[in-house]
């Protein structure tokens, strides 16, 4: 496929959407656990785990914060 680069941005954030949408149902899951009386009862490390991906697909995806780190383009100062 011959795409532009604004359409295969465009892809990838809805991508990194469906999987946030999939991490949060997940989430949600993992944490009506305990009230299903299947004999687990310490959630809490998968749900920190699940929101630390979250977090780390947002900080990366949708907030730009690999261009703060790359090299400056251009040569101003």
């Amino acid at each position: 496929m011959n795409d532009t680069p604004k359409a295969a941005e465009m892809r990838l954030g809805v991508n990194i959407l469906i999987i946030l949408a999939v991490l949060t149902a997940v989430e949600f899951g993992v944490a009506l656990l305990p009230q299903l009386q299947l004999g687990v009862t310490q959630v809490w490390p998968v749900l920190i785990i699940i929101a630390l991906i979250k977090a780390i697909l947002v900080i990366h995806n949708y907030m730009h914060f690999p261009r703060l780190l790359a090299p400056e383009e251009g040569g101003h100062r």
